[in-house]
């Protein structure tokens, strides 16, 4: 699932330009083939739901046996409202989305694609100064590492149970009373103690 990245509108209001595939490293067919081979091989099928405010681009990729891409439309279709689903699946893969606060209450593995991290920074910025501090799982930069990241899988190697806890305490503490937005406010420096 990756988050919203950008988008560009012209004097009408219409988006000219937007970047919003999460596997942005896989750059062509010929490449999600391979890799749609190798979900099958492993058995593992991999569901991409694009960003409800990105431009559709499900239907520039092929149909693929393993791999499938969403987009709102398909979900409303289908009555499933956005994180509804997402207790279904045994991984997820995102970017920058704020989805993995939700998804470490499951405990499950978790990887992060952060092969634009930088440009991201630039354009959009982060809540938290050192955001990989607060990314509890496998980083991800390139298509090697991906494979990586899935060969791990098909090993039951899961790292990262400690910094989900970390992550999930600190996000869901009911130490807060209430008061979450406010102290998470506080903790970034957006709003003095």
């Amino acid at each position: 699932m990756p988050t919203f990245r950008k988008s560009y509108y012209d004097g009408m209001g219409h988006r000219e330009q937007c970047h919003d595939f999460a596997l942005s490293f896989f750059s062509d067919n010929r490449e999600l083939k391979i890799l749609n081979e190798y979900l099958c091989d492993k058995e593992y099928f991999l569901t991409i739901k694009l960003h409800p405010a990105s431009i559709d681009n499900s239907l520039l990729f092929p149909n693929f046996s393993n791999i499938k891409i969403f987009n709102n439309l398909e979900y409303a279709s289908l009555n499933v409202q956005n994180y509804s689903f997402v207790s279904c699946f045994d991984v997820l893969i995102t970017d920058y989305s704020s989805i993995y606060f939700d998804w470490v209450l499951l405990d499950r593995p978790l990887a992060f694609t952060i092969d634009d991290i930088d440009e991201y920074s630039e354009e959009r910025g982060f809540v938290f100064d050192n955001p990989l501090e607060y990314m509890p799982g496998e980083i991800i930069h390139s298509q090697k590492e991906f494979y990586n990241f899935i060969e791990k899988l098909s090993g039951d190697a899961d790292n990262y149970v400690l910094q989900r806890k970390q992550i999930r305490e600190y996000a869901h503490s009911t130490k807060w009373n209430g008061d979450a937005c406010k102290k998470i406010a506080e903790y970034t420096g957006l709003l003095a103690p």
